[in-house]
């Protein structure tokens, strides 16, 4: 699915409806130092903590040797 976010709804059954939107350029974080986004350049978008890019931030740091590219193993 990439390294994005998306959020719908569901029916009274539990399914998914078929309207989703990308959230990755979501403001979610209001502090001025916050991240930028080096695509958008905005800062404190979704995309800098809700998707794989914060796991892929931590895989070193915590150790990971891994030379898998997937960005959480």
């Amino acid at each position: 699915m990439g390294s994005s976010e998306a959020a719908g709804y569901v029916n009274e059954d539990g399914n998914i409806t078929g309207w989703l939107n990308e959230l990755a350029f979501a403001p979610i974080d209001y502090n001025p130092s916050a991240p930028a986004d080096e695509w958008s350049g905005d800062i404190g978008c979704g995309v800098q903590y809700l998707t794989s890019r914060p796991c892929s931030g931590l895989r070193l740091p915590l150790g990971s040797r891994s030379t898998n590219r997937s960005p959480c193993r």
